[in-house]
């Protein structure tokens, strides 16, 4: 629910953004980082109905590497270049500040999808193969 709720308020603030024609390019680079999201969910909500190909994993994981990571960091690197046009270094910073977190958090992401979540499956696996023996 909660990331049904983040990807609505995003929306919202990007089209009231585009309507009154404020920050266009960063609201452009906003939904190339965000197209992951929409992947994601469209495997998730496909995955109720039949368990999705090995192969689906594979590109969902590229794509998040492209458009989530990708598009965080063309987003960083256009604020720290476009200084001048913030009025204040104050707003800058934190506008830097920001994209930098949403930047590692996209990288912690990442890290979870190829080294944490195979290591919690085989750790789960292990603990079912061993219930199996004791029993």
């Amino acid at each position: 629910r909660s990331r049904v709720f983040r990807e609505a308020v995003t929306l919202a603030c990007c089209v009231v953004a585009l309507a009154r024609q404020l920050l266009v390019p960063y609201v452009c680079l906003a939904f190339v980082a965000e197209a992951h999201g929409v992947i994601a969910h469209s495997v998730e909500l496909a995955s109720l109905f039949a368990p999705p190909p090995k192969l689906l994993h594979h590109l969902q994981t590229a794509l998040l590497v492209v458009f989530r990571v990708g598009g965080h960091f063309w987003l960083l690197l256009k604020v720290h270049n476009d200084r001048a046009h913030f009025g204040h270094d104050g707003v800058w910073g934190v506008a830097l500040l920001a994209l930098l977190s949403l930047f590692l958090l996209a990288v912690g992401q990442v890290v979870n999808v190829l080294f944490l979540r195979p290591l919690g499956s085989s750790l789960q696996t292990g603990c079912a193969t061993a219930k199996v023996k004791v029993a």
